[in-house]
C-alpha cells in the first residue's frame, strides 16, 4: 500500500532521521562521546571525525528545511482562476429554411462552424444552384463550355456514413463544384442501394428483438411491407448527413434503387440478356452461406486455414474452410441450381475499352488489377435467396400436354423472362407450340444480386429503357470516382453491363482514390466497429493593348466594364503586380491539379497563397499604405486586394463552400458583379491572366530572404520589440538593385528602424551582429546599446569553435588517400560547396567578434 506523507505521520507518529548508529547509551549526553559501548570498543579519532560531519551535514539540512517551511508560510495561496467554459457560438437569427442568411451583423470573434455553416445549405438548395437547369433555358441547349456529368456511389440504405464516404464526397464535390464554377452544364446525381442482404439482416434481427418472429412468420408479403417502413423511418438519415458534409447533389433527381423508375430498368436488363443467352440457368457449386440460406459470390468469401484444435466451434480442418465477410459463418460449397452472367465475351470487352484508351483509369497502376480481373473472369452468379431486393422477372413452365415431357429447374428452356405473367405465358406458348391455357408459370423466389442494380446506376437513373431527356443529355457520363476497393464489385459491372445494353461506355475516365483505414491498417467497416462519423468529426500585353483589344472585340458591355475593373491600372506598386504574380500561380497550379486529380497540390496551393503570400507579406506591406495620405495608392492597393480576395475565396470554395459563402457575402462587390453565391461564380481561369512575372518574383524572392534573415537575428538577439538600425552588404548591382527597390519593404517585413547598403569594400558596422541571407547578400544589425556584449561575445566563441571543428573534420575528410578515386563527383562537389560555406561563415563571425571587441 502507498501512503502520502501526512498519512504516513498520522500511522508512525513524528519521524526523525538517525545518524546511522544504534540507539544506547552511548549516545547519551551523559556518556562521554569515546566511552567504551557495552558490546564494543572504544570509537576511534577517524570514526568520531566522520560522524562530527554527518552531524553537521543533517544540521545544515534541518536549516535548510525549517528555511523552506518559513517560505512556504509566508506566501500568499493562490486564488484558483476561474476555468473558461468553452461555449460553442451558435447561428441564432431567425431564418426560415430556403431563405438567404441574415450576415447585417459582425462575424463572431472566433472561427465556429456551427455559426458559420448555418442557413446555406437551405438556401443554396432552394435557388437552385445544384441543379444542372440553373442559368439557361434548357439542358439540351448546346454548352460551348462542355458539360460533366458524375453519379455518386450509392451508399446502403442500411446505415450511416462513416470517414471513407466522407473522403469520398469531399473530392466529388470539389470536382462537382469546380466544374460547374468553369460554366459547364453539371450534374452530380444522388442515389441510396437498397442493399439486399444488409438490409434484410437488419430487418430481421429488428423484428426479433420487438416482435419475437422471423420472416417466415409474417410471410414474403408482410415482411416486404415491414422493410419498407424501416426503410421511410430510417432510410434519409444518410441524404441529411451528406447535406451536412456541403455536397452539391441535385436532390431532385435522388434515387433509390428499388424505387418503380429503377426497378424496370433492372427487369429490362436481366430479360434483354436472357433472351440474348448472356443470363442462363445452371446447377453448380456455390459459396452458400449457412445463416443466410442464400449463395454469395466469390469475391464475398474470405478463405482461412483452420488447423487442429481451434476456439471456434468448428471442428479443426487441413483444408480451406471459408468464411462469409458479410455473416462471418462458415460458407459451404453445395450444388444449386443459380442465374448466371457469362462475363468472357463482356469482360474482354472492358479490356479491351482500357488497353485502346477509351476508358481511363486513374492512377494509371490500377490498369494491372483491371487486366488481372477482366482477362481471367468468371461467370456471375446473379440470383440470391432472399426476400429484399429485385425479384428475378423468369418463371418455370410447366406444360399440360402429354406431348411434351416435363422439365427440370436446371433446364434453362422451361424457364421464361418476362415483364409480365402475361408476357412470359405468351412466350412460353409460342415457344412450346401450345395453347396459352395450357401453360402454368411459378415465378423464381429468388432476388439478383444488389450489385447487378448497381451496375445499371449509370443509366437507371435516367429511366433507361426510356429515352428520356436526362438520358440524352446525361449518358454516358464524364467521371466515375470512387474507392479502389470496388475496382471489380461495381465499376466493372457497370462497363460490362453499359456496353452489353446501351453500347457505349457509361463514362470516360475513372478516378479511384485511397481507403481512409484505422491504425491497424484495416478498411472502415460497421462490422468491425471501426466506424467513425464525420458529423462527430464536424461538430475544425500592354495594358493599354489589352483594353484596345477588348473595346474592338464583340463583348457584351457590361462583360467589358467587369473586365477592365479585374485588370491592373498600371499605377500599381512592386507589391501589388508581386501578389498578382503569384495569384496567377496559384491560380495555373489549382487548374492543373484538378485536371490531373492533384488535390493535394490544389490544397497546398491555395493554402500558399492565403497564407504565405497574402496575409504574411502583402497585408502587411499594406499596413502603411491605408495609414498614409496617397489616395491614388490606396485606391489602387484596395482593388489589388479586392481581385485577390475575390479570387482566393473562388479558389477555396470547391474545398470550403460554406466558409467561402460566408466571407464572399460580406465582401463587397463590384457594380458589374451581380453573382448571388460563391457556388455560381466563375471559377479563376488561367487563360484569362497574365499577370505572371517571374522575373519580379524572383527579385521579391530575394528581398524576402533578407527579411527573414533580419528576422533570425532579431530572434537571436531577442530583439522581439525593439527595432534596430540594419545593413546589408551587396557584392553585386543586381542585388543592389533589388534592395534599392524593395528598401522600405523589407524595413516594414522586418521591423527595422532603418535599411542601408553597403558596398562589398566596405567594413563590417561596428558593434553589429551578421548574417547571410545569400551568396551575394549578408544583412547586418546593429546591437550596440541594445544587447550584452560579453554574453554575445560568448556565443560567437562558441560558434566559431563549432564551425572550425566542422571545417576541420571536413578538410580530414577531403585530404584522405582514396578520396580523389572513391567518392563519387556529385559528393565532391557537395563537399567543395560546404567547405566554402563554412569558411565564409567563419570569416563572418571573426568579423563580429572583432566587432564586438571594438565595442567592449
Amino acid at each position: 500500500m502507498c501512503v502520502n506523507q501526512t498519512q504516513f505521520k498520522e500511522i508512525l507518529g513524528e519521524v526523525t532521521l538517525l545518524s546511522g548508529e544504534p540507539e544506547n547509551a552511548a549516545n547519551s549526553p551523559d556518556v562521554p562521546s569515546n566511552a567504551p559501548l557495552a558490546n564494543g570498543p572504544p570509537k576511534t579519532a577517524a570514526q568520531l571525525k566522520k560522524e562530527s560531519k554527518k552531524k553537521e551535514k543533517l544540521e545544515r539540512f534541518q536549516q535548510k528545511q525549517d528555511k523552506l517551511k518559513g517560505q512556504q508560510a509566508e506566501k500568499k495561496p493562490k486564488t484558483e482562476k476561474d476555468k473558461k467554459e468553452l461555449c460553442v457560438i451558435m447561428y441564432d437569427i431567425p431564418t426560415a429554411p430556403g431563405e438567404m442568411k441574415d450576415i447585417s451583423g459582425p462575424m463572431p470573434d472566433s472561427y465556429s462552424p456551427q455559426y458559420v455553416e448555418a442557413a446555406w445549405y437551405a438556401w443554396w438548395e432552394k435557388e437552385g444552384f445544384f441543379k444542372p437547369e440553373y442559368g439557361r433555358k434548357s439542358i439540351s441547349e448546346p454548352n460551348p463550355k462542355g458539360q460533366f456529368m458524375m453519379c455518386i456511389p450509392p451508399p446502403n440504405v442500411t446505415g450511416s456514413l462513416h470517414l471513407g464516404h466522407a473522403l469520398t464526397n469531399a473530392i466529388q464535390d470539389s470536382l462537382t463544384r469546380w466544374h460547374r464554377m468553369r460554366g459547364e452544364l453539371t450534374l452530380w446525381n444522388p442515389g441510396c442501394d437498397h442493399a439486399g442482404i444488409a438490409t434484410q439482416v437488419v430487418v430481421e434481427k429488428k423484428l426479433w428483438r420487438e416482435q419475437k418472429k422471423t420472416r417466415h412468420d409474417l410471410g414474403r408479403g408482410r415482411f416486404i411491407e415491414e422493410v419498407w417502413k424501416w426503410k421511410g423511418e430510417k432510410g434519409d438519415r444518410i441524404y441529411h448527413q451528406l447535406r451536412i458534409l456541403g455536397s452539391s447533389l441535385d436532390w431532385d433527381r435522388a434515387c433509390f434503387t428499388m424505387e418503380p423508375k429503377l426497378s424496370m430498368a433492372v427487369q429490362e436488363a436481366f430479360i434483354r440478356l436472357h433472351e440474348a443467352g448472356t443470363i442462363y440457368r445452371s446447377k453448380r457449386l456455390v459459396n452458400w452461406s449457412c445463416t443466410l440460406n442464400s449463395a454469395i459470390s466469390d469475391i464475398e468469401v474470405d478463405k482461412k486455414e483452420l488447423t487442429g484444435r481451434m476456439v471456434l466451434p468448428v471442428p479443426g480442418y487441413k483444408e480451406g474452410v471459408e468464411f462469409g465477410v458479410r455473416s462471418k459463418d462458415i460458407v459451404e460449397p453445395l450444388l444449386k441450381p443459380q442465374w448466371y452472367v457469362r462475363c468472357d465475351e463482356m469482360g474482354r470487352k472492358a479490356a479491351d475499352a482500357v488497353r485502346e484508351g477509351h476508358l481511363s483509369i486513374k492512377p494509371e497502376f490500377h490498369n494491372k488489377t483491371w487486366f488481372n480481373w477482366m482477362d481471367n473472369i468468371r461467370d456471375w452468379c446473379i440470383s440470391r435467396q432472399l426476400w429484399w431486393g429485385h425479384r428475378i422477372p423468369a418463371y418455370f413452365v410447366t406444360i399440360d400436354d402429354p406431348s411434351v415431357p416435363p422439365g427440370e429447374d436446371t433446364d434453362g428452356t422451361y424457364w421464361i423472362s418476362g415483364r409480365s405473367e402475361e408476357e412470359a405465358r405468351a412466350k412460353a406458348a409460342k415457344h412450346f407450340n401450345v395453347a396459352p391455357d395450357k401453360v402454368s408459370l411459378k415465378q423464381d423466389e429468388d432476388v439478383l444480386d444488389t450489385w447487378f442494380s448497381s451496375g445499371l446506376f449509370p443509366f437507371s437513373i435516367f429511366g433507361w429503357p426510356n429515352e428520356s431527356e436526362d438520358l440524352k443529355v446525361f449518358y454516358p457520363g464524364t467521371l466515375l470516382e470512387t474507392g479502389h476497393d470496388i475496382l471489380f464489385f461495381w465499376v466493372a459491372r457497370m462497363v460490362m453491363l453499359g456496353l452489353s445494353l446501351t453500347g457505349k461506355l457509361p463514362f470516360r475516365e475513372v478516378y479511384l482514390h485511397a481507403i481512409v483505414r484505422d491504425a491497424h491498417g484495416r478498411k472502415m467497416s460497421k462490422s468491425l466497429g471501426n466506424v467513425i462519423d464525420p458529423l462527430d468529426v464536424i461538430r475544425g500585353i500592354t495594358l493599354q493593348g489589352l483594353h484596345a483589344q477588348l473595346l474592338d472585340s464583340n463583348l457584351d458591355p457590361a462583360e467589358l466594364e467587369r473586365a477592365k475593373e479585374g485588370q491592373p491600372s498600371g499605377q500599381e506598386s512592386l507589391a501589388d503586380l508581386w501578389i498578382l504574380s503569384r495569384l496567377t500561380l496559384a491560380v495555373d497550379l489549382c487548374s492543373a491539379g484538378f485536371q490531373n486529380y492533384d488535390f493535394p497540390g490544389i490544397t497546398t496551393a491555395v493554402y500558399n497563397l492565403w497564407l504565405y503570400d497574402l496575409c504574411d507579406v502583402h497585408l502587411e506591406l499594406l499596413k502603411p499604405v491605408f495609414s498614409g495620405t496617397d489616395e491614388i495608392a490606396i485606391a489602387v492597393a484596395r482593388n489589388t486586394l479586392y481581385t485577390c480576395l475575390d479570387a482566393g475565396l473562388r479558389l477555396l470554395s470547391p474545398f470550403m463552400p460554406f466558409l467561402t459563402e460566408e466571407l464572399y457575402q460580406r465582401l463587397p462587390r463590384r457594380p458589374s458583379e451581380t453573382f448571388p453565391s460563391v457556388t455560381v461564380t466563375p471559377y479563376p481561369d488561367a487563360a484569362e491572366l497574365h499577370w505572371r512575372d517571374e522575373e519580379l518574383e524572383r527579385r521579391m524572392d530575394l528581398a524576402l530572404l533578407i527579411v527573414k534573415s533580419i528576422r533570425s537575428l532579431r530572434a537571436d538577439y531577442n530583439l522581439t520589440k525593439t527595432k534596430a538600425d540594419c545593413y546589408v552588404k551587396c557584392q553585386d548591382a543586381d542585388t543592389k538593385s533589388v534592395v534599392l527597390a524593395h528598401t522600405s519593404y523589407i524595413t516594414v517585413l522586418s521591423s527595422s528602424r532603418s535599411l542601408v547598403i553597403l558596398e562589398p569594400e566596405d567594413p563590417a558596422p561596428e558593434g553589429s551582429a551578421v548574417n547571410t541571407a545569400s551568396d551575394k547578400a549578408t544583412v547586418y544589425m546593429m546591437l550596440k546599446g541594445l544587447i550584452d556584449v560579453e554574453k554575445e561575445m560568448a556565443k560567437l566563441q562558441a560558434k566559431k569553435t563549432e564551425l572550425s571543428r566542422q571545417l576541420e573534420k571536413l578538410r580530414e575528410r577531403v585530404s584522405g588517400a582514396d578520396y580523389r578515386t572513391k567518392v563519387p563527383p556529385t559528393v565532391q562537389q557537395q563537399d567543395s560547396e560546404k567547405m566554402k560555406q563554412l569558411e565564409t561563415e567563419t570569416q563572418k563571425v571573426e568579423e563580429a567578434l572583432s566587432s564586438f571587441q571594438r565595442m567592449a
